[in-house]
């Protein structure tokens, strides 16, 4: 059984590695309907912190907060992932937009 994208170790991931986990995280909140089984399922205590951050970031930006309804992620409307320490560059191209990633402290 292969191990789903944001549950893998990285402890020695780059900037490309993130990008990639963004993007694969980026398609299942653009396809969250179609997902909702998968997003079900999914259990944050196996996260990264960068990982949970990125994922509440698309969340809040796509504005899908009906994710929040569902029991794994409900923990999130009453204490939201706490930004990151260090600054997480997951893009060469800032979009320089005041938004939720520079509130989390996420470099894209």
């Amino acid at each position: 059984m292969e191990t789903e994208p944001y549950y893998i170790d990285q402890k020695d991931w780059q900037t490309d590695d993130y990008y990639a986990l963004h993007r694969y995280l980026n398609r299942m909140v653009l396809k969250r309907e179609s997902k909702i089984q998968k997003f079900s399922s999914m259990d944050m205590s196996k996260m990264s912190d960068e990982t949970k951050v990125m994922l509440y970031c698309l969340i809040v930006y796509y504005n899908a907060e009906e994710l929040f309804e569902l029991e794994n992620f409900r923990q999130w409307l009453i204490t939201p992932p706490k930004p990151l320490e260090k600054t997480l560059i997951i893009g060469k191209y800032h979009t320089n937009i005041n938004n939720i990633y520079d509130e989390m402290n996420v470099f894209c």
